[in-house]
């Protein structure tokens, strides 16, 4: 009887795990368009599929234009990924989530693409694999931290706009 308890509780946390990589993902494609600037909301895309190894965000034209601009936006997610710790840490956290969770789903190619790329090549010594609990701080503190950013992006630029 205890080990159906265990394998319950093991579902019921990769269930929360997974939640929190979704809220992971939608903040992160909420808060690189802040620090690029307005007008870049697709390259903020490109560039969460490149640090992730996969195109997660799909039918907003980004596939190809990651394909005819993967250099350029393989650099910039280098760079802001070197400048910005706070994001740094919560993608590299999530890097681990999602090969955990291509692992447990036998989604083998996607482990492989994600072991032989840059992020996880450089960052995955720096930073373990989060426990649900680490996660959670983690993600609510990122979600806070863009809410910030964007408040205070919103009030530069509607000063801008009145100028």
């Amino acid at each position: 009887m205890c080990n159906i308890f265990k394998t319950f509780k093991a579902i019921r946390d990769g269930d929360k795990m997974f939640k929190l990589y979704e809220r992971t993902l939608n903040t992160a494609n909420k808060y690189l368009p802040i620090k690029l600037g307005p007008g870049n909301a697709l390259i903020a895309s490109c560039m969460l599929n490149e640090i992730l190894s996969e195109d997660v965000f799909r039918g907003n034209g980004g596939e190809q234009f990651r394909s005819e601009n993967r250099q350029t936006i393989q650099q910039k997610a280098q760079s802001i990924m070197r400048e910005d710790a706070t994001l740094r840490e919560v993608m590299v956290k999530t890097l681990w989530v999602k090969w955990l969770l291509d692992k447990v789903h036998n989604r083998m190619v996607s482990v492989s693409a994600l072991e032989n790329s840059w992020a996880y090549q450089i960052y995955s010594s720096k930073y373990f694999m989060p426990t649900l609990k680490e996660y959670e701080i983690i993600v609510t503190s990122f979600e806070k931290k863009t809410a910030y950013e964007l408040g205070k992006y919103l009030i530069e630029h509607s000063q801008k706009s009145t100028k």
